[in-house]
């Protein structure tokens, strides 16, 4: 029971307040669900990347204008890979203008018409 216990607090769960929830709100949304089998398998590989990345940061955390310069940061680390890089920064901003499209967020700091 011991070794359960232990095994089972090292995972970490998801709550209604981070990136992961509007992760999986943007894979329940038509903006995701209307894609085809290539672009969703596209879409997951950088969703995964950026979920292990961001996942736990708080939704407040993402409103605040500095995390862009997270967002940035994690896309440069692909530098050496340009379009994945490109990819990485599209994805990120795609979730956060479905989440604040649909109310769940109140500004997209990935947005281009950001202004700070």
């Amino acid at each position: 029971m011991r070794l359960y216990n232990e095994a089972v607090s090292s995972y970490t769960t998801k709550t209604a307040e981070t990136f992961s929830s509007l992760i999986d709100y943007f894979k329940d949304c038509s903006e995701y669900k209307d894609l085809g089998d290539k672009s969703k398998r596209a879409y997951d590989g950088y969703l995964k990347l950026i979920e292990a990345k961001f996942g736990l940061m708080p939704i407040g955390a993402l409103e605040d204008k500095r995390a862009r310069g997270d967002f940035k940061e994690f896309r440069d680390s692909f530098s050496d890979t340009p379009r994945k890089a490109d990819y990485v920064w599209t994805t990120i901003a795609r979730v956060l203008s479905v989440a604040k499209d649909r109310g769940k967020i109140a500004v997209n700091v990935c947005g281009a018409a950001l202004r700070l």
